[in-house]
């Protein structure tokens, strides 16, 4: 029954943000009264990633005024991430509701500005709220997306803080082969990144896993491990954080002083960052310890502290334990009536809070405290009740279990299908790609056949201009030659006639006959090409 709800939420969001001296904080305070602009969105981001996890009602001021002025200016990196920080801020805060909007609205921003990193966290932040929700399937299906993307790009800081989550959830659906895997991956990480505070927080939660299976050694051991890369002074959650499960499992070994040692460590941290409600958890578990080592006076001092402090606040579930954890002081006591009283005002918070384990166990206390006052006719009674509230969470296990396995199947067809969804756009896009480049292809042969058509006309007109100017020539030319070859054949022809009496007259006639009929062979042959 110890209540460690605020510590989970702490694992849950912790791991995208580490933590920073108080001088880091005072110099950015002191930097903030100058800055402007974008980067004076930057820095309150980093303000309020320093406070949100140990105040984040102190945090709230600084995330509002990023969200203004990156509004004002189109500043969509600084909107995102404070958008990012409110959703962790209202996570703490335990509004669950207000997480998920702003975290919505982060994813949407980011796809809408197609950034990639920013849409892996936006995922990262909003799987681990279904997650905490119990919306399993919505969860593996977001934090799956998140963790192969990061892979994808190379993006080991959340890569480191998706197999966080991842880890965390199968640890919620008993999966804790799987959870160890995860969890382990995003420890060598952290390691490579010298993130050591998420380094610390992955070690933490592999001991969780260990303690939940009862292998205490392990769990010990993976505790001490996460203290040594941590500093106390700088990482306060943190610390409080592994105290208490170091306590726990003390408790669990029945080695009471050892526990008690580590919930007053936890306790004096827990005083140091102003958490009312850590403190109450504290006292609760403080007390319970003092119980079983009998010294009753501390037991019944802290107990008290615990029920006055959490009366005023809003923890029902916690208010319940710390009834339980005094009805059994009590009992301790011999002080049945009161033990009773305190059992019944638990046991009604843990009807209305739907809580079945708790109802057994005070309802196992409260069949005791009744045998022991000899009130038989209420112990038979309670006893019925215990039965049938232990039925009842056996059903209520079983159909657990097969929720969470549905949950399980229908996350992996749905990743699936997302998968093939975006094989086939992938494949779309690359036939697409394909049709446009044919299509851009044809229309640059198009262009380039047109102008080199276009050139070779040109060239063909001009070549076909030169052959008409060289034909016309050649016809002057041809003309030209022939009437004056014909005229200078007249004039020799008749020279030779009135040299009739010349004893070369036949040899002349017959030079002249075959001189003018090889220029008329060669007349005509040139009027045939030409």
């Amino acid at each position: 029954m110890k209540t460690i709800f605020l510590i989970l939420m702490l694992i849950l969001f912790n791991v995208l943000f580490t933590f920073a001296e108080e001088s880091k904080l005072d110099n950015l305070l002191n930097e903030l009264k100058k800055a402007k602009g974008n980067e004076r969105v930057d820095m309150l981001n980093r303000i309020s990633e320093i406070l949100m996890i140990d105040n984040p009602v102190k945090a709230r001021p600084y995330i509002d005024e990023a969200l203004l002025l990156s509004g004002f200016s189109n500043y969509y990196k600084g909107e995102g991430k404070a958008l990012l920080n409110l959703g962790v801020t209202e996570a703490i805060l335990g509004n669950n509701d207000k997480a998920e909007s702003a975290f919505n609205k982060a994813l949407n921003l980011y796809q809408t500005q197609d950034d990639k990193y920013g849409i892996i966290a936006a995922k990262n932040n909003l799987g681990h709220l279904n997650s905490i929700m119990g919306e399993y399937k919505e969860a593996l299906v977001l934090l799956t997306q998140a963790y192969e993307q990061s892979k994808k790009y190379g993006y080991k800081e959340q890569l480191s803080a998706a197999s966080h989550n991842l880890g965390n959830l199968y640890d919620d659906i008993n999966d804790y082969n799987k959870a160890i895997e995860y969890l382990s991956i995003s420890s060598q990480l952290s390691k490579q990144l010298k993130n050591y505070s998420d380094l610390a927080l992955s070690l933490n939660s592999i001991g969780v896993i260990y303690n939940n299976i009862r292998d205490n050694n392990k769990a010990l051991s993976y505790y001490y491990n996460a203290l040594n890369y941590i500093d106390t002074n700088d990482n306060i959650s943190t610390s409080e954080l592994i105290f208490n499960n170091l306590a726990v499992v003390f408790s669990e070994q029945g080695d009471h002083k050892k526990a008690l040692e580590y919930y007053l460590k936890s306790l004096r941290l827990a005083e140091r960052i102003h958490k009312p409600l850590s403190i109450a958890v504290s006292y609760s578990n403080i007390g319970d310890e003092y119980i079983k080592i009998a010294d009753m006076k501390k037991a019944k001092f802290y107990i008290d502290m615990a029920i006055y402090q959490l009366k005023n606040l809003d923890s029902p579930s916690d208010l319940a334990y710390a009834y339980a954890v005094r009805g059994s002081y009590y009992m301790d006591n011999h002080n049945y009536k009161n033990a009773e009283a305190d059992l019944s005002v638990s046991l009604k918070m843990y009807e209305e809070l739907g809580s079945l384990r708790d109802e057994k166990e005070v309802l196992s206390l409260l069949s005791e405290s009744y045998i022991m006052s000899n009130n038989r006719s209420l112990a038979s009674k309670s006893f019925q009740e215990f039965r049938k509230v232990n039925d009842k969470l056996l059903f209520e296990e079983r159909s657990s279990s097969l929720l969470i396995e549905n949950a399980k199947i229908e996350a992996m067809a749905e990743i699936e299908r997302l998968n093939i969804d975006l094989t086939f756009e992938k494949e779309r896009t690359i036939r697409l790609s394909l049709i446009l480049f044919s299509i851009l292809t044809f229309i640059a042969l198009s262009i380039t056949f047109f102008f080199v058509a276009k050139k070779m006309n040109r060239e063909l007109n001009v070549k076909t201009a030169e052959l008409n100017t060289l034909k016309e020539n050649s016809k002057f030319l041809n003309e030209s030659f022939a009437k004056d070859i014909k005229e200078q054949m007249f004039q020799l022809g008749y020279y030779i006639i009135d040299s009739d009496k010349n004893p070369h007259y036949q040899m002349m006639k017959k030079s002249y006959d075959n001189i003018a009929h090889s220029i008329n062979d060669t007349l005509l042959k040139f009027n045939t090409y030409a």
